[in-house]
């Protein structure tokens, strides 16, 4: 049986500035988690503590019922994959996958060289030459050939192309169906990569304001099109955001626990009801009295 992953009443503080507030969260194996939220949310804070980068100013950090900091036997099943700037880097793309495999006992190097091959990657070149999309292809290859038990990817597919992308989500997919683990994937770019989360945790002003199944989560609010008087008159008891009004016809995003008897009778109405993507609701929920718009 699989060892969950866990933050335990955790706190992180830089001098005097806190990071984290009593962050408690059990991952368990085989799911993919989503970890969102703004900018300095503190995402990456997470992920280091649970990659044992940096040890929490209070609470513990366990893998299974072990302190996972600095813990010898526990740090080669664990496997952080993070942006590294290789502008100084001489070794080979070759180099990085052998001097990764030394130290990661599921290390796969045939899927890895399979990898590079699929992404054109020059493994004989200094990777200090490498694009920054080259770069970041090269450490998610790590990541995924690594079969790590617990794998962690944080926001590196911004430095990707479109379609290196899409490659990797499909490849992500494909080991976890083949290779089962714990990925924990920290990413900005949430329309297009909500189809892997099995489940969603949202980090706002220090603290977890959500955590999900993906499916749960994606329940919690619809898309209403119709005629305004009829939606206005439908949604009068609902919270609503992201109201558009158009030739007397009016769209707008419905928030709260939406039943089958919800979508009935505003179907009967002769109202239209559609999903809301994660990234909607993502952005309702935290969005705030800013320069983004109002709340």
């Amino acid at each position: 049986m699989s060892r969950p992953l866990k933050l335990d009443q955790v706190d992180v503080k830089y001098d005097r500035e806190e990071i984290l507030r009593q962050i408690t969260l059990q991952f368990e194996s085989p799911r993919i988690y989503g970890l969102l939220g703004r900018d300095g949310m503190g995402k990456t804070t997470i992920l280091e503590l649970l990659a044992s980068f940096q040890k929490p100013s209070r609470g513990k950090v366990l893998y299974g019922e072990e302190p996972l900091f600095e813990n010898a036997s526990l740090m080669p099943l664990i496997y952080f994959v993070y942006w590294e700037d290789y502008h100084d880097d001489y070794q080979t793309g070759e180099k990085k996958i052998r001097e990764a495999a030394a130290y990661r006992p599921y290390f796969d190097m045939d899927y890895a060289f399979h990898l590079a091959d699929r992404m054109n990657l020059q493994l004989s070149r200094s990777v200090k030459k490498y694009s920054r999309g080259k770069a970041a292809a090269l450490q998610l290859l790590l990541g995924l050939a690594s079969r790590a038990p617990v794998t962690l990817i944080d926001e590196v597919f911004p430095n990707m192309d479109a379609p290196a992308r899409e490659f990797f989500y499909a490849e992500l997919l494909n080991e976890q169906n083949k290779h089962p683990r714990l990925f924990i994937l920290s990413s900005h770019l949430i329309s297009e990569s909500e189809h892997l989360f099995d489940d969603v945790i949202i980090l706002h002003h220090k603290e977890i304001i959500l955590n999900t199944p993906y499916h749960h989560l994606v329940s919690q609010g619809v898309l209403l099109t119709g005629p305004a008087v009829e939606v206005e008159a439908f949604t009068q008891d609902y919270p609503t955001a992201g109201e558009k009004l158009s030739a007397g016809t009016m769209t707008v995003e419905v928030y709260g626990t939406i039943t089958d008897d919800f979508i009935k009778k505003a179907e009967e109405k002769g109202l239209q009801v559609q999903s809301l993507s994660l990234q909607k609701i993502f952005t309702q929920l935290t969005r705030e009295e800013d320069k983004y718009g109002e709340k």
